[in-house]
């Protein structure tokens, strides 16, 4: 994440979705449910998670700072197992099979994944694509996969990103590390 250098009055319109700082009405889990067959997966499922949202029709926005009232996420686990911890016999094989279908989704598989993907039995393979019509993306007009990229900036095949996905759709002016940045360069250029 990066820090705004400056309070807000509205929400902020956003290019992404984060589990841990998600807020919105209840109905969005009957609509876009949470996919349960992502297990042991990490890196990918937000990013799953927005295309699915955004293609169903949902924005982003980011929190208003009210009152100089802030929510705060602890990212520390020290004080609790977390599921990378449980330990299965399977656990390695879920998780590449969680990976592969977040790539399936995004449609952004590679050379590597296919040759993963030709070596899995069929149990795996429908393993991977169980019920995707109900966890996969939506169409809500005319949103899909490449308007979603579109959108946000981001390549998921090719495994790019514009600079509108760096600053999340915002202008660097908005941003502590920017402020920071154009801060040392004076600094840098006044220093004799």
């Amino acid at each position: 994440g990066r820090s705004l250098n400056q309070g807000i009055s509205e929400p902020l319109p956003l290019l992404f979705w984060v589990s841990g700082f998600s807020f919105s009405s209840g109905s969005i889990i009957k609509e876009v449910p949470y996919d349960p067959h992502l297990p042991f997966l990490f890196f990918g499922e937000e990013s799953s998670m927005a295309a699915r949202l955004w293609t169903s029709g949902y924005d982003f926005f980011g929190a208003v700072n009210v009152n100089d009232h802030y929510i705060y996420h602890l990212w520390s686990r020290s004080f609790r197992p977390t599921f990378v911890e449980v330990e299965r016999a399977d656990r390695q094989e879920l998780k590449m099979l969680s990976e592969l279908r977040v790539k399936k989704i995004l449609n952004s598989m590679n050379e590597k994944d296919v040759e993963k993907w030709s070596g899995l039995t069929k149990e795996q393979k429908d393993q991977c694509e169980a019920e995707l019509g109900k966890y996969g993306l939506g169409n809500w007009n005319g949103r899909d996969l490449k308007a979603f990229e579109a959108f946000t900036g981001v390549d998921f095949k090719a495994k790019k990103i514009q600079d509108r996905a760096l600053w999340g759709g915002l202008d660097k002016k908005y941003f502590l590390d920017s402020l920071l940045d154009m801060i040392s360069l004076i600094a840098m250029s006044t220093k004799k």
